[in-house]
């Protein structure tokens, strides 16, 4: 006789139920191709080796007086 699809079957004691194995991620070495990378530009470095010459400027003023 063939069973029901809606009897739930045991199972026994002792049985090993496994859950749903998992995939390995894709595992990417180095720098992302779209990084979006862009270089300063020399305005930049510029503005920023000024602010640096004058913090300079600003810190030997205080230590010779």
């Amino acid at each position: 006789m063939a069973r029901s699809s809606q009897v739930q079957r045991r199972v026994a004691p002792g049985t090993v139920l496994q859950g749903p194995t998992q995939v390995p991620g894709v595992m990417r070495i180095g720098r992302p191709a779209n990084d979006n990378f862009r270089p300063r530009s020399a305005a930049f470095r510029v503005v920023l080796l000024a602010l640096a010459a004058a913090a300079l400027m600003i810190a030997a003023v205080n230590w010779m007086s």
